[in-house]
């Protein structure tokens, strides 16, 4: 490949179940294909006695392994453990928090280790862009990457962070759909204004965006929504939990507690729903589920739909308020385009087809590259690349959560608001609410609520030397810089020195380091020799300062005053303290070379003792002073937390689905009875006979209405 055509920049999309990267060669995005052939990367991490999987070879081992394969991810990174327990996810490996931190516990190499969901976020990507510089045959270090558009700014910060780490520069965080726009944008030209919605329903999230269009090169944003907890998990969820109560009652035993078995359950119902889209009906049969019992059932599609009904319907509100932010109706709105593996589901076809009242959805883009596709295009446009045949395209983007800072009585003072456009700067002026007030505190939120404690807290600056005056008389200006990944710069002036200060806002201050990643993919090598991987000793940590590691051996105790060995210690510890600047490494082969004890020595056993504690390692989970026994007891106290919140998630989510259900139920019937009485009314006022298609009109109206009360149990077919 010349230096002309070489590729500077990667589009990936990061799926919560699958990822795929794409490159821009020539006029076509070409999708780089895994070492298994395929173009779609399973989203899963495992890790083993022998090293670290990534991708297909993870996935096929997760039901021998399920407490070390993770899976996921993307709906924990960049949130706190409290949100996490709240949902009704039951995952068999474990998530613990640590020092306010979300973290995974995972048994690597024999040994425990907390890792971050930044960590494993850039084991996928470190595999991806192996394989993309492996297949090009040259290294690359820019990319853009999609999130799912109702990603929080925590969530895109954590994500850039994961990048980062392993040295791959992110130009962008494009959403979604708007990457899909792009593709589809490019591939059918048109010189007229074109409003396109894109539904993308992936295997984690749902994201709906409205897309102006214009001449195929203007593309502009008008409004956005979308539910990060709504996609082909939770159908597989619902899957999972039929088969799982009809195990029960056929053989009397229950699956949930086992992880395996309960590994295997989720990987065939992912086969079952997929089969439930081209066929009416789908067969499960596993050997041996449990207790070397057969497990064999057959479920039809409209049991699968009754299933999913609500979860079905839920995308219809999507629908409802992306028109409304972005001020359109129904008919105003040219394409529907459908993206993401679970947009093909006949289900929801159908009723996105009723909804936007008969149109034809568009299905001319394949629906799991589309993202992969316009995520490449965008790094193209980005780099100005003049060899490039896509260039002079414009995107304009909309904040998919509203900012503000919390104002005297704890309330929220936005000053962006969800659905503006982006990037933008926004100026504001801040004043003191007590008198001679030296300093203040900017504490910044992200959310739609009314009151800071209810929104996502995701940083503060501070203001200081303010001259002495009255509370409201220093007027200081602050300008919020936010760019179109979301990011957000604060630029204030000190009031002292008169000097500008920019800060940006980070969320994530810990960065894990891009030698433990590449440690763990390196020892994963299939062939490597067993004995040598037994026979390997820990490396010394070189990056910790050798003074802290003296501290944790300063803190041995004292020895009595009848040990015959003290003078020897003191004697010992007078020795001249090791300099600073020595490297640890070379001092623990000092160390190493003292003399061996004698036979008759007292202290042999001590020191046999001492020099059996190994050297704390780069990953450590106890590097923090978290002990081993205490993290024992932590990985206890948060499975049987884990246990009573599933119970308790359980029995909430089932009256909460009764009450949305009646809810709805009842919504429906009023509306369904108001359109009816409404349509005789409009009969009863006709003196004379309309035409033909108002008629039809009214009826398509009827069955609407009628559709969305009856749902997949009771619709009927009406012909004019």
């Amino acid at each position: 490949m010349s230096a002309a055509e070489k590729v500077s920049t990667l589009g990936i999309d990061l799926g919560t179940t699958y990822c795929c990267v794409g490159v821009l060669r020539g006029d076509e995005v070409e999708l780089i294909p895994n070492d298994q052939g395929n173009i779609n990367t399973p989203n899963y991490v495992a890790f083993t006695d022998t090293g670290c999987l990534v991708g297909d070879s993870a996935k096929s081992q997760a039901t021998r392994n399920p407490s070390n394969t993770v899976f996921d991810i993307m709906r924990l990174i960049g949130n706190k453990i409290d949100k996490y327990y709240t949902q009704k996810y039951h995952l068999p490996y474990t998530v613990i928090e640590n020092e306010g931190r979300l973290k995974l516990a995972v048994n690597y190499r024999g040994e425990l280790h907390l890792l971050s969901p930044e960590t494993i976020v850039a084991m996928v990507l470190k595999n991806l862009k192996k394989t993309a510089e492996h297949y090009i045959g040259h290294r690359v270090t820019q990319a853009v990457i999609s999130v799912p558009a109702n990603f929080n700014y925590c969530q895109r910060q954590a994500v850039k962070e994961a990048g980062h780490i392993i040295g791959l520069n992110v130009l962008k965080l494009i959403n979604g759909p708007t990457a899909a726009a792009l593709t589809y944008g490019l591939r059918h030209k048109s010189k007229t204004l074109q409003n396109v919605l894109i539904f993308d329903l992936g295997g984690g999230t749902a994201n709906v965006s409205i897309v102006s269009i214009f001449s195929s090169s203007t593309f502009e944003v008008l409004a956005t929504a979308g539910d990060a907890h709504l996609g082909g998990e939770d159908f597989d969820n619902r899957l999972i939990s039929h088969f799982a109560k009809e195990f029960q009652e056929k053989f009397n035993k229950s699956i949930t507690e086992n992880k395996r078995a309960l590994n295997r359950l989720r990987a065939a119902c992912e086969q079952v729903k997929k089969n439930l889209s081209a066929y009416e009906t789908a067969r499960i049969e596993i050997d041996a589920l449990l207790d070397g019992i057969d497990f064999s059932s057959q479920i039809t599609r409209t049991q699968f739909d009754g299933l999913c009904y609500d979860l079905f319907t839920h995308t219809r509100f999507l629908f409802e308020r992306t028109l409304h932010d972005a001020n359109l109706e129904i008919d105003e709105i040219q394409e529907v385009v459908l993206v993401g593996g679970s947009s093909r589901i006949p289900f929801i076809q159908e009723m996105i087809s009723v909804i936007f009242s008969g149109k034809t959805l568009n299905k001319s883009i394949n629906p799991e590259e589309a993202v992969a596709c316009g995520a490449a295009l965008q790094g193209v446009v980005l780099n100005k690349d003049k060899n490039a045949t896509v260039k002079d395209v414009l995107l304009m983007d909309v904040a998919p959560f509203s900012l503000g800072v919390m104002s005297k009585c704890g309330e929220m003072d936005f000053f962006l608001k969800r659905g503006e456009p982006i990037p933008t700067r926004i100026s504001r002026v801040f004043t003191t609410f007590s008198d001679n007030l030296p300093s203040m505190t900017v504490k910044l939120y992200e959310g739609e609520c009314s009151h800071v404690k209810d929104n996502t807290f995701i940083g503060s600056f501070y203001i200081t030397k303010i001259p002495p005056a009255k509370k409201g008389v220093p007027q200081i200006q602050v300008i919020f810089d936010i760019d179109a990944n979301c990011s957000l710069k604060v630029e204030f002036q000190d009031q002292g020195s008169g000097k500008m200060f920019t800060i940006h806002i980070d969320s994530n201050k810990e960065r894990p380091k891009i030698q433990d990643i590449e440690e763990m993919l390196r020892d994963a090598r299939p062939y490597k020799d067993k004995a040598k991987k037994q026979k390997r000793k820990p490396m010394p940590r070189e990056d910790i300062p050798c003074k802290d590691r003296e501290k944790k051996e300063d803190s041995k105790p004292m020895p009595r005053e009848d040990d015959p060995c003290k003078d020897r210690e003191k004697k010992e510890d007078s020795k001249p303290m090791p300099r600073e600047d020595v490297p640890c490494k070379d001092r623990e082969k000092k160390e190493d070379s003292k003399p061996m004890p004698r036979e008759d020595d007292p202290c042999k056993d001590r020191k046999k003792k001492e020099d059996s504690n190994p050297m704390p390692r780069e990953d450590d989970p106890c590097k923090d002073g978290l002990q081993q026994q205490e993290l024992e007891q932590r990985l206890k106290h948060a499975e049987q937390s884990k246990e009573e919140n599933r119970q308790y998630q359980e029995k909430l989510s089932a009256k909460i689905q009764l009450e949305n259900y009646v809810h709805s139920i009842k919504e429906k019937a009023e509306s369904l009875l108001n359109t009816c009485n409404s349509t005789l009314e409009w009969l009863d006022s006709s003196s004379s006979l309309h035409e033909k298609d108002m008629y039809a009109a009214k009826i398509k109206q009827l069955q609407h209405s009628a559709f969305l009360m009856s749902g997949p149990y009771c619709q009927e077919q009406c012909d004019y």
